[in-house]
């Protein structure tokens, strides 16, 4: 048996924020859209919770990109010629402020903790690169040599011009100097109100200064000090929707305007108000100023599932077997077929030929997952018969068709197909339809690799969590093989945590909306009324399984909605390569997280869309439909 994953793993790190360098480059596997992230630039780096954005950004760090040894690492760090230095967003920003202090002090007070922070990260960074050679005498990546006098030199001038008061002349000393102003600031902010009520006098040295500007010149003055004037440096700000609103504004229309020596790679929820985006005149412009970058499938088109999405899934996978030290399995073959998405299993797992022609007709072969399913439905449905008479199909006869009629006929229903024979069960006729709610035992519906990949969305943290849980005490001899029940267990718990975390978010709707106090609730009245559609509603080749917010959505439900897109509950849609970053939810399209589909028993797939007041305001057809799920659990 393998030993089980210390808690203390990186995959079970919820956040990459709390990772070291080392440990975050120890499993990183790059994305399809990192080469986009590294290029020299000023990037948006867009997506909810727990897309990557952390990693991608800390991997863009001269210590993570040393400590990545990987076949594609050597690629990466030909496209990074730059310095990167990580700025996590610190809600300590704003906590600085006093009640008492008026606006535009308060703001001077903010400035001086936002400034710091960044400042002490570009120092710090700055001293790992002087240390050129790591604990085992390789060379650092952009590893530089810094005399000590040339030291010396360098962080009396920085500090003479930030206003410091340095203790000790070196890197280290500028640091802790930064630290020291930092902890100062609140006795600051109490003494300028000791002798002024709204705090006007504050007597800070950072209260005052640019950050980029102040960053710009430590740039120049590091640069010339180890002979490297062409060195371009990268502040990456992370989680910025939880800064103050003026910082996400000065650093966004920073894109157009900052130091050519200073590049910026801001990290985004999908939505934002507190920035300019669109708008014309001196605002930043998407492909021109800046290249924005989303992390979420949202449409899950076939060449995005082939070129994108699979192949990072795979790569974690085969990454988590390694360090896992267990047999080197295809995640098909571990995992096996699924009946609940539209892939084509065949070419997702590149066979061709005469064993992949064989591979198809058992998928939908009567005696196959799929092909059961069909059958299944196609005796009990009348309404699904009149689709396949309709096109003179039967299930008997789907092998003898076509490939590219097979896709267009039935490839394309096989997710519905799945979902409302499930649902149904064997026994149900017209005219007696009831939604079977089924316990965790039984569900293997979202099982097999290809459901198991599309649920991912492609988030990193969930493929490594769920992962962590599937291959728990697998055998590190033989072939790995995982039971569908656990497949089906690991992901239904994976759901039912992401569903207590929406029951704590306030939906902030008056009480007269009751039924929605929660975002949770929200995303459930959404969620069954699009399961209903599928499974009870007569027969539909694309049923309704996304949504508009239209214009009888009240401000108030956009709160509730804006929520619920920026934790993932709700995935944005965009039409084509517009902006991914959004100021209004108004005329979007949205469809329900595929995390939330085992329990809410959706298909994997996107269908047409329904403006949301008719889903909120006119009701699903059926009652509450998994309340013995939800006990089950």
């Amino acid at each position: 048996m393998s030993k089980p994953i210390a808690l203390s793993s990186p995959e079970l790190a919820f956040n990459a924020r709390w990772l070291t360098e080392t440990e975050v480059a120890e499993t990183f596997v790059p994305p399809h859209h990192f080469s986009r992230v590294a290029r020299r630039g000023h990037t948006l780096i867009v997506g909810p919770r727990g897309s990557g954005k952390t990693t991608l950004l800390k991997m863009l760090q001269p210590a993570a990109l040393s400590a990545w040894a990987t076949k594609s690492a050597g690629e990466i760090r030909n496209l990074v010629d730059y310095c990167g230095a990580f700025v996590p967003a610190d809600i300590s920003w704003s906590q600085q402020v006093s009640a008492a202090l008026d606006p535009g002090t308060a703001q001077r007070v903010m400035q001086a903790a936002f400034t710091t922070s960044a400042l002490r990260a570009l120092v710090e960074t700055a001293e790992w690169r002087v240390l050129e050679v790591d604990d085992v005498g390789t060379q650092r990546f952009l590893g530089v040599h810094l005399e000590r006098s040339r030291e010396v030199a360098l962080v009396r001038e920085v500090a003479n011009a930030w206003g410091l008061n340095l203790e000790t002349p070196s890197l280290l000393g500028l640091r802790h100097s930064l630290r020291r102003a930092l902890l100062s600031l609140r006795s600051s902010v109490d003494s300028a109100i000791a002798k002024d009520p709204g705090g006007s006098q504050i007597g800070h040295p950072l209260s005052s200064i640019d950050l980029l500007q102040a960053a710009a010149l430590f740039v120049e003055i590091f640069n010339d000090a180890v002979a490297e004037g062409h060195r371009r440096w990268a502040l990456l700000f992370d989680e910025l929707e939880i800064a103050p609103a003026w910082i996400q504004k000065y650093l966004f229309e920073a894109l157009r305007s900052a130091d050519s020596r200073l590049l910026l790679k801001l990290a985004l929820s999908p939505f934002n108000n507190n920035i300019s985006i669109g708008e014309a005149g001196t605002a930043p412009a998407a492909g021109q100023d800046y290249e924005q970058v989303a992390l979420w499938f949202a449409q899950r088109r076939p060449a995005e599932r082939a070129h994108e999405q699979l192949p990072f899934c795979v790569a974690i996978w085969d990454t988590t077997l390694r360090r896992l030290r267990l047999p080197n399995t295809s995640a098909f073959e571990a995992l096996g077929d699924s009946a609940s998405t539209d892939d084509d299993p065949v070419a997702e797992q590149g066979e061709s030929g005469r064993r992949g022609r064989a591979r198809r007709r058992d998928v939908y072969a009567l005696t196959g997952k799929r092909g059961r399913a069909f059958k299944q439905l196609y005796d009990i449905d009348s309404t699904f018969r009149s689709y396949m008479s309709a096109r003179d199909v039967t299930p008997q006869s789907i092998n003898r068709m076509r490939e590219e009629e097979k896709a267009r006929v039935i490839r394309k229903v096989a997710p519905i197909v799945a979902v409302r024979a499930f649902y149904r069960g064997p026994s149900q006729s017209d005219g007696n339809v009831q939604s079977v709610a089924r316990s965790r035992k039984g569900i293997d519906l979202y099982t097999g690799a290809e459901a198991f990949f599309a649920i991912s969305e492609g988030h990193p943290r969930w493929l490594k969590m769920v992962l962590a849980r599937i291959l728990e005490d697998a055998s590190d001899s033989g072939q790995l093989r995982i039971r569908r029940d656990r497949q089906g267990a690991a992901m239904l718990a994976a759901a039912h945590r992401f569903n207590a975390l929406l029951s704590t978010l306030s939906s902030g709707l008056p009480a007269t909306q009751s039924k929605f106090r929660s975002v949770h609730q929200l995303v459930k009245t959404v969620a069954e009324y699009f399961h209903s559609e599928v499974v009870k509603a007569p027969f539909r080749a694309e049923p309704p399984l996304s949504f508009i917010v239209d214009a009888n959505i009240s401000d108030e439900f956009l709160l509730a909605l804006q929520l619920a897109v920026n934790i993932g509950a709700f995935v944005y849609m965009p039409d084509g390569e517009g902006e991914i970053v959004l100021r209004s939810l108004r005329g979007r399209r949205f469809r329900v997280s595929y995390w939330l589909a085992p329990i809410y028993g959706l298909p994997l797939v996107s269908g047409r869309a329904v403006s949301l007041s008719s889903i909120l305001f006119e009701g699903a057809r059926g009652d509450d439909l998994f309340t013995e799920i939800a006990r089950s659990d």
